[in-house]
């Protein structure tokens, strides 16, 4: 509440007050009238301008008594008061403004000591209460004995309120961070949070800590965020209105682009502008139509921290700005500009213009687009806005190099505009193939491989790009992928979508039948041999209950196996095919021998003919063999 509110109500808080002639000897750069501010229930804000004039010669026996002003408090510049832009959003809402240790460094630079007796912000110690979190603020564990400055800094990062804008507050309310001699009704309604003029205090607000907490928990509220009503219109940023200069509506309004959601905070908080002779006053005594809330607000701001003005919205971007306000928040940057465009940072994402006109770039699609080097990579500039309406249960923005696909369950991937023509043509996420669930990764050998729900696509320069089927996919990859027998695919599945199908690669075919793929012929006479001989031809996971085939592997020179994990005729456990040179052989493991591979080396066992009967080991690279 303000000032002269509080003078107002003073004879009904008895506790520690002094006669009347004292009592109002308030700061004496705020006078007994800081302005009209204040908030109920609904955050309405009160208000008289009334100055109290029994204290003219009190207050000037009371400058040395109160505490001095800080140092640099200087009347601002009436020009530089701008009504419809207070302060920006991005220092407003910045909950990470101050740390307690400097919240508490500041406060005492501000009262080196009390007067005796009573109790100064600097030396405050109170207990706190838990709050639950909600739209507006994450909540608060209450603790015992913490400093006001524990509180500011607390509260500011709970709610996204800048301790600076707490404290300034604070001050214009109840002058308390220069007051050496505080009633304990200041602190009772240190911020002014549900105190109307026209009504007694809301007792649900009273003590410093819930005066903290509630107004700031209010200044959130005001913006509508979601989850809550539209309630607060009436000062709606990137909107004119006619903001009053004083309750008394004879002294009249004037027009007001409200520019930002911080701005209209104050005007909800504080429902008038100062006039001319308010502003010209510095912080002194105006007219009869003049208020100071907004002024002193601004003033002790600007003396204390500095500017309350951040980034510009720049000028070739304000037309976007205005249309998705709502999304982008405020300017944490300025715009800057390269050969290609210009961009600026924002809270919730990035504007850019280029050749394809101004867009922008959600916060959730910034770090996958970032990971491709933004606009200077692949991806390039954005083309489009975010698109959800014919994308199913996913959304979608295009680039100049493709397009981010996201939802929930895939996050956001990239898909190249290579890979966009292939995904069309199978029908994008209605289709066999789904939506993406992985980013394109390419390997030394320039093969590229994106997974989707239901394929991947596999492209390389001497095929293009083909889609392979997880079914056949699976299959492919136990055969070493591109860099087995079955190499690169060179077409599509034979029926896409279906469950039976073939599908060619350069060296060999994968068949499936129902949803399960087995090799059904490659283009290497010796293992095509093994593939369709009655005991060796097992399909993966299939009639005889093979595991099917591993990779081919060059153990050493000249020398290859093939693990076929498959119990046959005369085989213990697994066995493996073997080959050298234009010979080959199924070795099945029996009893009392394997097949094992460790590394480069291989123990075999009963390859007739090759080893002339006997058992062979520990081939070396191919540089030593004993019996």
């Amino acid at each position: 509440m303000e000032a002269h509110a509080l003078c107002h109500r003073r004879a009904a808080h008895p506790a520690r007050l002094k006669p009347l002639s004292v009592r109002l000897q308030r700061d004496p750069l705020t006078l007994c009238h800081a302005g009209v501010v204040g908030t109920h229930g609904r955050g309405l804000r009160r208000g008289t301008a009334t100055l109290v004039l029994v204290i003219v010669v009190s207050v000037l026996q009371a400058v040395a008594t109160f505490g001095a002003p800080a140092p640099a408090a200087q009347a601002a510049d009436a020009g530089a008061f701008d009504p419809g832009r207070i302060i920006d959003d991005s220092i407003f809402f910045n909950g990470d403004a101050m740390t307690a240790r400097q919240v508490q460094d500041f406060l005492e630079t501000k009262v080196s000591s009390c007067q005796a007796g009573y109790t100064c912000l600097k030396d405050l110690r109170l207990d706190t209460t838990n709050k639950p979190a909600d739209q507006m603020c994450g909540g608060y564990t209450g603790r015992a004995y913490q400093s006001a400055a524990d509180v500011i800094e607390a509260v500011g990062k709970s709610c996204g309120i800048s301790q600076k804008v707490l404290l300034v507050t604070l001050q214009k309310e109840q002058g308390l961070v220069t007051h050496t001699w505080p009633s304990e009704w200041r602190y009772m309604a240190a911020m002014g949070q549900g105190c109307p003029d026209t009504a007694a205090c809301n007792e649900a607000y009273y003590g410093f800590f819930n005066q903290v907490y509630g107004a700031a928990h209010q200044m959130k509220r005001y913006a509508n965020p979601p989850g809550t009503s539209n309630f607060f219109t009436w000062y709606a940023p990137g909107r004119t209105w006619n903001v009053l200069f004083h309750p008394n509506s004879a002294c009249g309004s004037s027009p007001v682009y409200i520019q930002n959601q911080a701005t209209a905070d104050l005007y909800y908080y504080t429902p008038y502008q100062p006039n001319s002779a308010a502003l010209a006053a510095g912080y002194g005594t105006g007219d009869a139509c003049s208020s100071y809330g907004n002024r002193n607000f601004f003033n002790y701001f600007t003396a204390w921290f500095g500017s309350t003005k951040g980034y510009d919205v720049s000028a070739e971007f304000a037309d976007y700005f205005a249309a998705n306000r709502s999304w982008l928040g405020y300017t944490t940057g300025p715009a800057s500009c390269a050969s290609t465009g210009c961009s600026q940072a924002f809270q919730g994402g990035m504007v850019f213009r280029s050749a394809g006109g101004v867009h922008g770039v959600r916060n959730d699609y910034l770090a996958s687009w970032g990971n491709y080097g933004r606009e200077f990579g692949v991806v390039g500039y954005p083309t489009s806005e975010v698109s959800c309406g014919d994308m199913g249960n996913s959304c979608r923005q295009e680039f100049q190099g493709g397009w981010l696909v996201q939802n929930s369950s895939i996050g956001v991937r990239y898909v190249s505009s290579a890979f966009l023509a292939v995904w069309f043509n199978w029908g994008r996420e209605y289709g066999a193939m789904g939506l993406p669930i992985s980013d394109a990764g390419c390997t030394s050998d320039g093969v590229c491989l994106q997974a989707f729900q239901g394929a991947w696509i596999v492209q390389h320069a001497s095929v293009g790009a083909r889609v392979v089927p997880n079914s056949v996919f699976t299959t492919w990859s136990n055969w070493g992928r591109q860099g087995g027998t079955l190499a690169l695919p060179i077409a599509d599945p034979s029926v896409p979508g279906g469950a039976d199908f073939i599908q060619a690669f350069q060296g060999g075919v994968i068949t499936v039948s129902g949803g399960v793929g087995r090799v059904s012929s490659t283009v290497d006479p010796w293992f095509d041999t093994v593939i369709r001989s009655p005991w060796a031809r097992v399909p993966e996971g299939g009639a005889v209950g093979g595991s099917g085939f591993g990779q081919l592997h060059a153990a050493v020179p000249g020398w290859c196996d093939h693990c076929l994990g498959r119990r046959g005729p005369g085989v213990v456990d697994g066995g493996s095919v073997v080959r050298h040179g234009d010979q080959e052989s199924v070795a099945g493991c029996v009893a009392g021998f394997a097949v094992v591979h460790a590394g480069w080396r291989w123990l075999l066992s009963g390859v007739p003919g090759w080893l002339d009967g006997e058992e062979r080991c520990g081939f070396v690279r191919g540089s030593e063999r004993s019996a």
